[in-house]
């Protein structure tokens, strides 16, 4: 090998062994793993330090290989005659160079084919510039020799550690279940796969486990019997962090405490190329879950041995284990499969309700005492639509955003959108005021139905007869409900309900062209009318408030025909804003909203929105682009009826001088234009019905429409469909008008479906698919969990209870032990392990043995105390710091009450604070203080010994001074004492104030009625009295 080429050679190999990490010693995993890809039956490796040289030999019987197969293979990095091999590890052909990991200065390489063939040694320098091959006498397989400096001469040890964490479990390539011995100078670096008692080995397929509880957290993840991570629980093997691939980790003890443990193997992981590590797939997520399972089975057994549960905890495991079962989960499959099948067959073959019935009751009915009309099922009513709109923004779309209406309409081909409330101010955040014009609206009359020439322009351009249910307070203003590009022919507004006298006569004129009815009474009841095409009456102001990159593109768009330009702005609106009615969305938009920022810069920023911020840009677009335009809220009819949903759309002035739909926000598809937003209602939407089934048909005739004649010769009404709705209404509409009926006629997807269905060949799938289901049962069956428990006789629940305290995150997967009453009270009940740790993060977890009658009477009181008689008790209340009543029990009996100390306690109960004030000799710190008010429990063992319990070292220097002052200072002496206790209390400073200020006063007074006793006393001569 030339210089320059070993150099290349030599920096691309430590390249890829530096991806192994840190570790130096890896490079003994590799070895061993290369020696078991090659059929070994057992390796040894021999470390010799002595003469200031470490030379370590590592000898396999494998297969061996030629020279030139190592030529091929071995001498060149990313070459692996292991690809095809499903058996073996290693794949990549760099894991034999980690061997520079070591630093070696003199590299020996000898093989021998086991299948026949010459012997070969090659030596290597450390920097890989001199080759020297040789012919060698050895027996079948491969040798490895490494030669360095001498280091501090425990490089034996490293090795075998290095060995026995990586590659303890490994088994030989031709027998899976057969160790492949491992020796490091004559010591077994084999173990068996195994964990002491308390543990569970488990089996499924091709993963096999063991889980326990130990001294130590530790788990370990193990791929054809090599470790590839490490981690201190089963949580920390996903994710990039809380795990390590060291050949060589150390795992802290718990003291006194055990912590979940787990080994892990399975052949499906997805190694990374240094094979140290695994990505976290699927396979991994499911072994660690199934790692999960498996430990709080065994923690619930051990449970079990240590303390049986009650019955109520019994009969919950059976429910729990149920739940995990093969067969019970097949059987939940196949009921809820069956109430699939129902709801399935309820929708392929409904059986329609009636529509709601609609009640007319004329003005001065005596029966109608109660001047109520039936509009339909629930809230479907129409209502003033602008006193719930306060501008674009984004609301989720759900049932309880659905605004239906009762709305019905003839003929039912057409798919109008009717605009219920028209926005010619965009951007204008607060709720629409609808203005007045002077003038009526004007008065216009349906044509004569003409002859046209073809079916499309037939159904554009005919008039539509339109009832809806109508319910508003007097004093308001409705806008009437008009398809966009019609006009309201005034004349034909009839309304039959509740003050059907006092119903406006005339409508007026909106400042937009809208018709508006102002109501002077409460009407509830139904409304018809009809409308025709017309030109429009009022055309918006435009404004031009778009960014000027948006702009500039905008008035790009002037010089192209109508149509083309509409087609553009939608394209640039739909570039910027998608459509999106999440939850997150809807955030977003309500909290740029609140900081003030304007509708266009917000939805340009966020990028997302509904139909009215998407068709509120579009809008601002086509006014930029020249061209006449609006907002249009409302419903979008569909075969007769309207949507459940509220809809947003644009209106643009045409060349025919007529409003028509420009929406951002639809989709086309194969079935004609669908409303992105507007899917069919669910069961809990009431869209509701103007009509009952026999009025149909006579409202139809009524409407001048002529749908009998059209549907009984089946050719309008067919065509009609089939152009504008993409459905076969023509049978349904032949028949009477089923599409007005409530029923409405069904999609060409569950007409193909019930045809399918009703061939005389589908039982026998059904009866196959079934036979198929057990057979998959018995499949599902065979792969189960084979488990061996291995369970200690003699466990200590209280090193269980201490290491779920230690570690919480490791024990999150074990309900039963958080949840179970294991730690027994003082009165013979028990508590759960989650209820001591909420009593002790509120400072109301107590313990004792009922030595002292503060602890006796805090039992018998129903506080609830730990029992430090027990292991469990003892530990629970040592981890979680529980308040020892017994220690202040003592403390208390002991307490000496001075005239001093009887003194602050008085006047601290005049201050409003119940404290008990004694002094105790060796009590182990100055003051010590417990809060008595949580140990009122049912009957308040604070009533006898006060709120708070202060007690004060006997040798306190502080105390002492103040005892020998109260002779002649007592407020002084007062004062001093309690500023002394209040400092180690740490009271609020507003607190501390209110208790010191009363005495500081009398103090002073104390002191200057001293001194003025003092002055009086030099004026008699003499020394004061």
């Amino acid at each position: 090998m030339s210089g320059q080429g070993a150099s290349d050679f030599r920096e691309r190999a430590r390249v890829e062994a530096d991806r192994y990490g840190p570790d130096p010693w890896i490079f003994v995993r590799e070895l061993l793993q290369n020696a078991r890809d090659a059929g070994a039956s057992r390796v040894e490796i021999v470390v010799e330090e002595r003469n200031g040289r470490t030379r370590l030999h590592c000898r396999d019987d494998g297969e061996g290989m030629s020279y030139e197969h190592a030529r091929r293979y071995l001498f060149s990095l990313y070459a692996s005659s292991k690809e095809e091999r499903s058996n073996q590890v290693g794949r990549f052909g760099v894991g034999f160079w980690s061997i520079l990991r070591f630093d070696p200065e003199q590299i020996v390489i000898r093989s021998r084919p086991r299948a026949g063939g010459a012997s070969w040694q090659v030596s290597l320098d450390g920097a890989l510039q001199d080759a020297v091959k040789a012919d060698v006498e050895t027996q079948p397989g491969t040798q490895i020799v490494l030669e360095r400096r001498g280091g501090d001469g425990d490089d034996h040890r490293r090795v075998f550690e290095a060995a026995h964490q990586n590659a303890r479990f490994l088994c030989q390539r031709d027998a899976p279940d057969k160790a492949l011995p491992i020796t490091i100078n004559g010591h077994l670096v084999n173990a068996p796969f195994t964990l002491p008692a308390p543990s569970s080995a488990f089996r499924r397929g091709h993963v096999r486990g063991v889980v326990g509880l130990g001294n130590a957290p530790r788990v370990e993840l193990f791929s054809r019997g090599l470790r590839v991570r490490s981690a201190a629980c089963l949580d920390d093997l996903l994710g990039s962090s809380g795990h390590t691939s060291h050949s060589r980790v150390r795992f802290p003890e718990l003291p006194g405490g055990l912590a979940p443990q787990a080994l892990l193997e399975s052949d499906g992981l997805d190694l990374l190329l240094s094979r140290s590590d695994a990505r976290d797939t699927r396979t991994l997520r499911r072994l660690v879950k199934l790692g999960q399972n498996e430990l709080r089975h065994l923690v619930e057994r051990q449970l079990a041995r240590i303390r049986p549960p009650s019955l109520a905890e019994r009969v919950a495991g059976i429910a729990r284990r149920m739940s995990e079962s093969h067969w019970w989960r097949a059987g939940l499959g196949a009921g809820l499969g069956a109430l699939l099948a129902v709801i399935i067959g309820h929708f392929l073959w409904p059986t329609p309700d009636p529509p709601p019935k609609v009640v007319y009751v004329e003005a001065g009915d005596p029966n109608n005492a109660g001047g109520a009309v039936d509009g339909g099922q629930g809230d479907t009513r129409l209502g003033a639509l602008s006193n719930r709109y306060y501008g674009q923004d984004v609301a989720p779309l759900g049932p309880n955003a659905a605004e239906p209406v009762a709305l019905n309409y003839w003929p039912p081909m057409s798919r109008p959108y009717f605009a219920a409330l028209i926005i010619d101010r965009i951007g204008v955040d607060a709720q629409l005021e609808t203005r007045l014009r002077a003038e009526p609206y004007p008065s216009f009359s349906c044509p004569a139905e003409a002859e046209t020439e073809t079916e499309t322009e037939a159904v554009s351009g005919r008039c539509l007869e339109i009832l809806v249910a109508i319910e508003e307070h007097a004093g308001k203003r409705i806008q009437v409900p008009v398809p966009t590009g019609h006009v309201l022919v005034a004349d034909s507004l009839r309304y039959m309900g509740v003050n059907q006298s006092r119903f406006p006569s005339r409508v007026a004129l909106g400042e937009a062209g809208e018709a508006l009815l102002e109501l002077d009474a409460t009407v509830s009841g139904v409304l018809r009318y009809s409308t025709m095409p017309g030109q429009a009456l009022a055309l918006p102001t435009r404004v031009d408030m778009l960014p000027e990159e948006l702009a500039r593109a905008a008035r790009a768009l002037r010089p192209l025909p109508l149509q083309t330009r509409v087609e553009r702005a939608v394209d640039l609106v739909r570039e910027r804003v998608s459509y999106r009615t999440d939850q997150e969305t809807a955030e977003r938009h309500s909290a740029a909203r609140a900081r003030g920022q304007d509708f266009i810069s917000r939805t340009l920023e966020i990028g997302k929105g509904d139909c009215d911020v998407q068709n509120g840009l579009l809008v601002a677009v086509l006014q930029v682009a020249d061209v006449d335009a609006r907002m249009a809220v409302g419903w979008v009819g569909h075969l007769g009826g309207v949507s459940a949903w509220l809809h947003a759309w644009a209106e643009y002035l045409g060349e025919d001088g007529r409003w028509h739909v420009a929406d951002a926000t639809a989709q086309s598809t194969s079935d004609g234009v669908s409303v992105a937003g507007l899917p069919p209602a669910p069961p809990e939407v009431v869209t509701g019905n103007v009509l009952e089934p026999d009025e149909a048909a006579d409202a139809g005739e009524d409407a001048g429409a002529d749908t009998d004649a059209d549907a009984g010769a089946g050719e309008d009404a067919g065509a009609d469909a089939g152009e504008d709705a993409g459905a076969d209404t023509g049978a349904d509409a032949g028949e009477g008008g089923g599409a007005l009926e409530g029923e409405g006629p069904r999609s060409p997807v569950s007409a193909a479906l019930i045809a399918l269905l009703s061939q005389p060949w589908v039982p026998w799938v059904a009866m196959g698919s079934g036979l198929l289901g057990l057979i998959l049962l018995g499949v599902s069956a065979s792969r189960r969990t084979a488990r061996r428990f291995l369970l200690d006789e003699g466990g200590d629940l209280s090193s269980l209870l201490q290491g779920a305290l230690a570690q919480p995150a490791a024990f999150r997967h074990l309900p039963s032990l958080f949840h179970r009453r294991l730690i027994a009270l003082r009165g013979g009940s028990a508590i759960s392990l989650q209820r001591a740790r909420e009593l002790a993060s509120e400072g109301r977890l107590y313990a004792g043995g009922e030595q002292t009658e503060l602890c006796r009477l805090a039992r018998r009181r129903g506080v609830t105390v730990l029992d430090v008689e027990t292991p469990e008790g003892r530990t629970v209340a040592a981890s979680l710091g529980a308040v020892d009543l017994d220690r202040w029990g003592g403390r208390l009996e002991r307490a000496l009450q001075t005239p001093l100390l009887l003194g602050l306690a008085d006047y601290l109960n005049s201050q409003g604070e119940r404290w008990r004030v004694g002094a105790v000799s060796k009590l182990g710190e100055r003051i010590s203080t417990l809060d008595l008010r949580a140990l009122r429990g049912l009957f308040g063992v604070g009533r006898r010994f006060g709120d708070r319990l202060v007690l004060i070292e006997a040798d306190d220097p502080w105390l002492i001074e103040a005892e020998h002052a109260r002779a002649e200072h007592p407020e002084a002496a007062a004062f001093a004492l309690l500023d002394h206790v209040l400092d180690h209390l740490h009271l609020d400073r507003q607190r501390r104030a209110r208790l010191l200020a009363p005495l500081a006063a009398r103090a002073l007074a104390e002191s200057a009625q001293a001194a003025r006793a003092a002055r009086a006393g030099d004026d008699r001569g003499g020394p004061p009295a």
